[in-house]
């Protein structure tokens, strides 16, 4: 784990929605930091920090116990000797009972080979509190000569749930170089992008170091389109143009981010038969479905998919689903 080594994350052609689509493989990356998380962090990764790194002893951060960033930032932390202090919003019985499967099994991994992590849990109304803090040090009062993410006094770096903050832009500067130079021989030619969104971190820092050419679409995973528009204004300093196009699955209500369905399922066993490629069941899940409902938009132009990652979070949905097996699975169970 001490030892960081990352290469560029390969394109795979697969055929699927009768058409060809390009897959870049950022699955493959690493077990702990792959996909949009080892783009996230990749400023805390490599050091290109003006030597906060060598100053930090202390990793704070929030969200679900399930939460793929969660295990990313927790190795961060065992690579660098950190402590790691997570805030939850469910009672701490839950970790144990959750610990036997996905990100919360490998935490449980990264534990035994010296990771110090400590679990708090906050009632709902203490919790927003607490989101609010980070809002303030990572968004509102951070600039990039100030980043106030890093608390000197504290020594502590405060990351958002989900990294949706301004230094993880610097991992998109990167994966875009990587896609403009894999699309060089195309000129100007229209090069359409597609990747899911949660806070929407990921989209809008990839669509704002892309040449005109490339066009990113996504779709909402987490909240309504309105949140995204949000968030992206958010993250983009309020600038209203060029913003990534987001599309819908069709009967996009239908779909609540954490909630089982059996469409979002299959279409993850139908890729994996069909494509051999492990696709994450929250979020590529919509995604597909999203691109599905939209091909007329991607007809005369090349597709790239930008892989998610995360799928050891794979094994506790599956344990979800396998668990409702005997239940009636519908629209949502």
């Amino acid at each position: 784990m001490h030892k960081f080594e990352i290469a560029k994350s390969i394109v795979t052609p697969i055929r699927f929605f009768n058409r060809e689509i390009l897959v870049k493989r950022d699955d493959l990356l690493h077990t702990y930091f792959s996909g949009n998380k080892f783009r996230k962090l990749f400023y805390f990764l490599n050091n290109n920090n003006d030597g906060m790194n060598s100053k930090i002893k202390c990793v704070k951060s929030y969200g679900s116990i399930q939460s793929n960033a969660m295990l990313s930032i927790a190795a961060l932390c065992l690579k660098n000797n950190y402590k790691f202090i997570y805030y939850i919003n469910k009672p701490l019985e839950r970790i144990e009972q959750h610990s036997i499967y996905g990100n919360l099994k490998y935490i449980n991994q990264l534990k035994e080979n010296g990771l110090q992590i400590e679990f708090i849990s906050l009632q709902n109304s203490e919790y927003e509190e607490m989101k609010s803090v980070f809002y303030d040090k990572c968004i509102k009062n951070s600039t990039k000569e100030n980043p106030t993410c890093f608390d000197w006094k504290e020594n502590t770096l405060y990351l958002r749930e989900g990294i949706a903050q301004p230094e993880a832009e610097y991992g998109y500067k990167i994966l875009a170089k990587e896609i403009m130079d894999y699309f060089s021989n195309e000129d100007e030619r229209i090069i359409n992008i597609f990747l899911p969104s949660g806070t929407g971190t990921s989209s809008i820092y990839l669509q704002r170091n892309l040449k005109d050419n490339f066009k990113v679409f996504t779709t909402n995973c987490i909240g309504s389109e309105e949140y995204l528009k949000k968030q992206f204004l958010e993250l983009d300093n309020n600038k209203i143009k060029n913003h990534p196009t987001i599309i819908q699955p069709k009967n996009k209500n239908q779909f609540q981010f954490g909630r089982l369905n059996i469409k979002l399922f299959n279409i993850i066993q139908q890729l994996k038969s069909e494509t051999n490629i492990e696709f994450d069941y929250l979020y590529d899940s919509k995604g597909f479905l999203a691109i599905e409902n939209n091909l007329h938009l991607f007809e005369k132009n090349p597709l790239l998919y930008i892989h998610c990652g995360g799928i050891i979070a794979n094994e506790s949905m599956l344990h979800r689903y396998y668990h409702a097996r005997n239940k009636r699975i519908s629209t949502s169970v």
